[in-house]
């Protein structure tokens, strides 16, 4: 588990020791950054000085993949303490806890408004099928807004559903994981 690009390129992260965390491949992150600067690019935004929401972050490796990458911040959300010390740990052995936040949150249950992110990550547990209940929240919560952009991580054949507020740009597989590049409108 590696940082792919950017000031921190080829930095290895701390690997989980809990079987539960399961961390997005380096192949994996490779085509997603790949993809979503392509998106980026096509709507004359860049990565650079974006605030940044890894939910269900696990190790944190796409905030911080995001971080090494120039984003302005990125804010690091779970429900279980051991992925929250998994991505402080982490961060701090980078030097980003200047640009990092943390918060014990469940996204499906209950989040503080006042915040909006231009760009979200959901890597949510495959067994559980809590993605639309958690962008819900989001969107009603004000974290995601028009124009955010997002991928979502789920089973290779578990479809996500496009709500009233999402548009799917583009969706990719890569072993037995399915990434869904959406739009908030």
């Amino acid at each position: 588990m590696r940082i792919i690009s950017g000031q921190l390129k080829s930095q290895k992260l701390i690997q989980p020791k809990d079987s539960f965390i399961r961390p997005t491949s380096d192949r994996s992150k490779e085509m997603i950054f790949s993809t979503l600067d392509s998106i980026l690019k096509n709507n004359n935004r860049r990565l650079e000085g974006l605030r940044v929401l890894d939910g269900f972050c696990g190790s944190g490796s796409l905030g911080i993949e995001c971080l090494s990458r120039g984003a302005k911040s990125s804010t690091f959300v779970d429900n279980c303490k051991n992925s929250l010390d998994l991505t402080i740990n982490n961060c701090k052995k980078l030097s980003l806890m200047k640009k990092s936040y943390f918060l014990y949150y469940d996204l499906t249950n209950h989040i503080e408004e006042n915040k909006s992110f231009d760009l979200f990550f959901l890597d949510p547990p495959y067994k559980d099928k809590i993605i639309n209940k958690s962008l819900k929240l989001l969107f009603n919560k004000k974290w995601i807004v028009n124009g955010s952009i997002g991928i979502i991580e789920s089973k290779k054949d578990q479809e996500i559903e496009e709500l009233e507020f999402t548009t799917l740009i583009k969706r990719k597989r890569v072993g037995i994981s399915s990434f869904s590049f959406i739009r908030i409108i």
